[in-house]
This record gives structure tokens, C-alpha cells and sequence, in this order.
């Protein structure tokens, strides 16, 4: 199995969380966590390729400006 990487917002270590079937990573610290999956793989990978970018309100208006633009 893949090791998991530090959660991207707070650096802190993250675990493999198991219940009813369904696989998720959960960071210790802050809590942020990826979607449930049914197999582990799966999990493991989404969770290291999360993407800590940060999203202004500036981007969240343009792109609904752009949107609202479009024909």
C-alpha cells in the first residue's frame, strides 16, 4: 500500500479510516478528508493527490463572471 502523504492545509498526519465497506482518509489535526471508497487503493490515492491551492473570493467571482458570460 501507498504511504499517505501530510494533509496539504495543515501538514499534519493523516490515517485510513474503515467502516460499513467504505475506505476514507481523515487528517488527525484539522480534520479534512477525502470522499468514502470501496476499496483502499482508491482512498489512499485520492488523498495524495489533493491539492492545497487556495481559492480566493477574487477567482470564485471571476469565475462566476465568466460563466455568466458565456453564450
Amino acid at each position: 500500500m501507498n504511504k499517505l502523504k501530510k494533509c496539504p492545509f495543515c501538514k499534519s498526519q493523516a490515517e485510513l479510516l474503515y467502516l460499513s465497506y467504505s475506505y476514507w482518509v481523515q487528517c488527525d489535526n484539522c480534520f479534512a478528508k477525502t470522499a468514502y471508497f470501496k476499496k483502499i487503493s482508491h482512498a489512499v490515492s485520492s488523498w495524495n493527490i489533493r491539492s492545497a491551492k487556495k481559492v480566493t473570493l477574487e477567482d470564485m467571482v471571476g469565475k462566476k463572471d465568466s460563466a455568466n458570460n458565456a453564450v
